[in-house]
């Protein structure tokens, strides 16, 4: 479980001790070493976990928010990833954390502000599988209920002394708007948790939906059908796409973002379409739509090559290697003897996949194998005196003529593998199987 130290986690802290044998807690305590006495919290819940009989671990962050990012956003990632990291090691299968219903309205009231969606104004959930089966026990109990248990159970706990800094947006709703609301509301917070649970019934509601209509729309690989997709009205195609985002482990598009993406997705034949987001990108070509992550965005140099004999050859400007394998159709005394040109492949590039069949263009093979036309640069050509023996993606040159010719058909075959590094690269979902491929 969570354990900051302040009231509410020391409250978790002692109603879970009396409901759980100690042997199966854990207290995790994240010092997000932002004050100068939280050294002395995590002393105080190391000594109050190790009094009840529970092992306790506190890690202390070692991190900055990024220029533009504001301190409690930066503080809750970096919270919950260190609590996965210690229920991890811990061997826990769940986190409880000491949210209450305050906190809950608190949240409604952020969400509200910034314009979210259902989702958003649903606020917390009780229970998030998603995240480490993470469990919000307090959720719907008032902090005034709280204060109670630890006046009634004479509980020690520590304060934050930021938690009275209202240049902080929870802060400024604790301490100002919500007594303001209370004042001209009476019974406010018991109105906006009811909302809360009509909005969180809604979220579920439209979940399914978005659900149902990703099964009809999404192939094997995770693609979505772009003129499915356009059939659907204004409504169900933001849901349906803000789903299918959030399902690529992306964070939410902007309802302006989001607005520009599908007008720019259009309708059926609307052109290639490469939109970048979150570190990845949103990719259309023909009735397709997907997510890339990875991949290559400059154009990549020529590197010549003589071979003698070495296992591979890196293409850095590819962020890939060139490997030489044995069992293809190039004689190799007769690739020792002559200089490689890797380069970039062009649309006029000619190849023959087929023995006996003529030969065709790299842009109809592209075309043939529906490569989007951002990725093909990226799958490089391999050039022996002015031909192309090897196009990645296609595999080796079958066309046998010229080797003969130079009296190397003796000698053992070997063929030529594109390796991107990352496992994620796009490119290699173009790449085929095989000694002399790809």
């Amino acid at each position: 479980m969570a354990v900051s130290g302040g009231l509410d986690s020391m409250v978790l802290l002692d109603a879970l001790a009396g409901l759980v044998p100690p042997e199966r807690l854990h207290v995790g305590h994240v010092d997000h070493a932002l004050q100068p006495g939280s050294g002395r919290w995590a002393r105080f819940v190391a000594e109050r976990a190790r009094a009840i009989g529970v092992d306790a671990t506190s890690h202390r962050l070692d991190g900055m928010p990024a220029a533009g990012d504001s301190v409690e956003a930066w503080a809750r990632r970096a919270r919950y990833a260190a609590l996965d990291r210690i229920a991890t090691d811990a061997g826990c299968d769940l986190v409880s954390c000491a949210h209450h219903a305050d906190d809950q309205v608190e949240t409604l009231l952020i969400a509200l502000g910034r314009g979210a969606g259902p989702r958003g104004l649903a606020a917390m959930a009780s229970a998030h599988p998603a995240e480490r089966g993470l469990h919000r026990p307090l959720l719907a109990l008032p902090r005034i209920a709280l204060e109670a248990h630890a006046r009634a159970r004479g509980l020690e706990f520590v304060q934050d002394p930021s938690n009275g800094d209202c240049r902080f947006a929870r802060n400024a709703l604790r301490h100002q708007a919500l007594p303001a609301l209370e004042a001209a509301m009476p019974g406010f917070r018991v109105g906006a948790m009811r909302a809360i649970g009509h909005l969180a019934e809604a979220r579920a509601l439209l979940a399914g939906i978005a659900a149902e209509e990703l099964d009809r729309l999404v192939d094997a690989d995770g693609r979505l059908d772009a003129r499915g997709l356009a059939g659907l009205s204004d409504a169900r195609h933001a849901l349906v796409l803000r789903a299918w985002v959030d399902g690529q482990g992306l964070p939410a598009p902007s309802a302006a973002r989001l607005a520009d993406w599908r007008r720019q997705l259009g309708a059926a034949g609307a052109p290639p379409l490469r939109l970048p987001h979150a570190g990845a990108w949103l990719c259309r070509y023909r009735d397709s739509v997907w997510i890339e992550r990875g991949g290559i965005d400059a154009t990549p140099g020529e590197i010549r090559w003589h071979w003698q004999g070495e296992p591979d050859l890196a293409l850095p400007d590819h962020d890939a290697r060139l490997r030489i394998v044995p069992g293809g159709p190039l004689p190799a005394d007769w690739l020792r003897s002559r200089p490689l040109l890797v380069r970039r492949a062009r649309a006029g590039d000619r190849l023959r996949t087929v023995a006996g069949r003529p030969s065709r263009t790299l842009k109809n093979l592209w075309q043939e194998r529906a490569v989007p036309p951002w990725l093909r640069t990226g799958l490089p050509v391999v050039e022996i005196d002015g031909r192309v023996v090897y196009a990645a993606g296609f595999g080796c040159n079958v066309d046998g003529n010229a080797v003969a010719a130079s009296g190397g058909g003796g000698s053992a075959g070997v063929g030529l593998r594109f390796e991107p590094r990352a496992a994620d690269d796009p490119r290699r979902r173009f790449l085929c199987a095989g000694p002399d491929a790809s």
